[in-house]
């Protein structure tokens, strides 16, 4: 018979709906209490739906935690199979394999007919096919699938990077290795291989090249500073691996180094030398064959790993010291500040407020219209500096009057790299605030923004280099956007989108360069928009509760969450809907609460930039993500109080 299609099944529940079931119901996945308070009522997978259940449950946190701890099973079993000498003994082992890999496939069946191959000795998966084609003629099954692929030996050091977020500085893989694969399962896993020298060629311990590239190549270990502080801003938990090419004056002696590394590989295979006797009686048999010469060039590499990893171990360390305040002048303090980057419109903002009802009848009514700093990137600057950031902006502004407003009310940042355009007005934003909510706004950015080229990003290119995070706003053109996500993604730079509104979503998707984003907050107009332009379907229903957001992410989170490791969607007075990576690389899902009740909103301009600024904030002073988002809301709650675009009560007390 065909294979059954389980999106057309009937539901469970009692009730009459058009709706089938292929979602899992949110109280039976990982996290969840495992009691449906809605019994059979509920239209969602439940584990007494059978085979429909398993169909969707390998798809859980769960699934992917069995599937790492098997492939760790299997990866010790190749390599206690690769270094015994037993031939009877090798094929336990790989018995032992095949059948745990059979056992995993009837334990957590990824789908009904479906067999994950991957791991299984050559003979085993042949074995393996022709007893699943055996049971399909039996059970008159037409379909199966079979997920296949090349296996390897995984050597414990390459497990222990993958999960321990340190910094191994050393002279390249092992000749005696296999490279490529190597590589393959560092990168596979996500840890850094950086070179550190010219050209991106990894080198092989006692050579300068060997065959195999790395991610990234550098001659700065400034650049290798910043890597390795974002890794731990992000709380990422893969290591770093800084390959030094062994000095040019040792080089000569390469060649003759790998020909003994090759005799004495040839001769342990000769002699059964097995398990942890291998390396020793490779080092002491190339030691003889050289006549003492690959010591020396040991030692060589061993001082020279050593030097570069204490300038490196250095330059973590430095501190810079802050500005001092007349009333500290006698206390320098040496902590230094987190460096924060914000690109976009410096906007000055004019808002009428009114609680009366307002009509589309052309009448007056009562209210006040207030002036103050805006523009998305701007407002996080200010607010960043407020919270002990080193807040520098990237911008432009008229040779105007409300230029000189700009400049006379930004004393909380660092403007010396805005940019002064003759001829072009300073952006102006009016805003139509009707009891708490932004009816509608006119913006007057056009004429300056157009104006402004990747020339500009070009100019700051240092700082942005040197900065511990960098916010985008989206009304930016979109060639001075990529330019800046260029630079990020060359440098690693942790990058907040702000999309600004619907229109400007597909923006940052016109760059190419979407994958340079790492964080992004749009709402709910702005999340429908964005998934829409990463091809998946929405209801506009779903942007009704934050519950449901997290849903869809859930679901199609490989397609909607990019390289993001921080995604929320502010929802207004529904709250927001948070998605972010946990020290172990897991995905978290949470449902924030909106920060103030709507009865005591003030006027809502600025208040998502603010909570985008204490997050960051939070982040940069090495806070965990769940502290951040907490800071953020309290940022939030504040500037909904206030008719300032950030208020003046954020300060940096809140990091405490």
């Amino acid at each position: 018979m065909e294979q059954t299609n389980y999106n057309k099944l009937p539901i469970r529940s009692n009730i009459q709906v058009d709706k089938r079931k292929t979602k899992l119901c949110r109280h039976f996945r990982k996290g969840g209490d495992q009691i449906c308070h809605y019994g059979s009522k509920c239209i969602f997978i439940h584990p007494e739906d059978g085979e429909l259940y398993q169909n969707l449950i390998a798809d859980t946190e769960e699934y992917h935690q069995q599937k790492t701890m098997i492939n760790e099973k299997i990866g010790k079993l190749y390599q206690k199979r690769k270094v015994s000498s037993n031939f009877k003994k090798k094929q336990e082992y790989a018995k032992t394999i095949n059948e745990t890999i059979r056992q995993w496939n009837e334990d957590y069946p990824k789908a009904p007919n479906y067999y994950d191959l991957h791991g299984m000795t050559e003979q085993g998966a042949i074995d393996y096919v022709l007893d699943i084609v055996k049971w399909m003629r039996v059970k008159n099954v037409k379909t199966s699938r079979l997920e296949t692929g090349k296996a390897f030996d995984i050597s414990a050091d390459l497990q222990e990077l993958s999960q321990t977020p340190v910094c191994v500085v050393c002279s390249g893989v092992k000749s005696i290795l296999d490279i490529p694969k190597t590589v393959e399962y560092l990168e596979t896993h996500s840890v850094n291989c950086v070179v550190y020298g010219e050209g991106n060629v990894l080198p092989s311990f006692f050579t300068r090249k060997s065959g195999s590239k790395a991610q990234f190549q550098t001659e700065s270990l400034e650049e290798v500073v910043e890597l390795l502080k974002t890794s731990k801003t992000l709380g990422l938990p893969h290591g770093t691996v800084l390959a030094c090419p062994i000095p040019e004056k040792y080089a000569a002696d390469g060649d003759l180094i790998q020909q003994a590394i090759d005799q004495a590989v040839r001769e342990a295979i000769e002699q059964n030398i097995a398990s942890q006797q291998v390396t020793p009686f490779i080092l002491a048999r190339v030691n003889e064959l050289t006549q003492g010469a690959s010591m020396k060039t040991n030692i060589a590499l061993l001082e020279n790993n050593a030097s570069i990893a204490g300038r490196l171990a250095a330059k973590l360390c430095d501190r810079r010291p802050i500005a001092i305040s007349k009333m500290n002048r006698n206390q320098s303090s040496m902590v230094s500040k987190p460096k924060v980057v914000s690109i976009g419109a410096a906007i000055v903002d004019f808002e009428a407020i009114t609680n009366e009802d307002v009509k589309d009848d052309g009448g007056s009514y009562n209210g006040r219209v207030v002036q103050r700093m805006g523009g998305v990137a701007r407002n996080h600057a200010e607010a960043l500096g407020r919270l002990g950031c080193e807040s520098i902006f990237v911008s432009a502004i008229g040779d105007d009057q409300n230029g000189q407003f700009f400049r006379q009310n930004s004393e909380k940042t660092d403007i010396t790299r805005v940019q002064m355009i003759t001829n072009r007005p300073t952006c102006t934003y009016l805003a139509v605030n009707v009891k708490g909510n932004v009816k509608y706004g006119i913006v007057t950015s056009e004429p300056l923004l157009s104006t402004l080229t990747p020339k500009l990003i070009e100019a700051n290119s240092d700082v942005l280099e040197c900065s511990d995070f960098i916010l985008l706003d989206s009304n930016l053109p979109v060639p001075l956007m990529a330019k800046t996500l260029e630079i990020a993604k060359k440098h690693e730079k942790q990058v907040w989108l702000e999309p600004t509104d619907i229109d400007k979503v597909k923006k940052v998707f016109s760059t190419g360069l979407v994958d340079a984003v790492t964080a992004t907050s749009p709402n709910a107009n702005e999340f429908l928009e964005w998934a829409k332009l990463c091809n998946v379907k929405v209801d506009t229903s779903i942007v009704n509760s934050a519950d449901s957001v997290l849903e869809l992410i859930e679901k199609e989170k490989r397609r909607l969450l990019l390289n993001t490791s921080l995604f929320v969607v502010t929802l207004a007075n529904k709250g927001s809907a948070v998605v972010h990576r946990n020290k172990l690389g897991q995905l978290e899902f949470q449902a924030l609460p909106p920060p103030l009740q709507m009865d005591k909103v003030v006027s809502v301009s600025g208040a998502g930039d603010s909570f985008n600024s204490g997050v960051i904030a939070g982040l940069t002073h090495n806070k965990s993500v769940v502290e951040s988002l907490q800071l953020g809301q309290e940022c939030a709650r504040l500037t909904l109080q206030t008719t300032l675009a950030v208020s003046e009560a954020i300060t940096p007390q809140l990091l405490k």
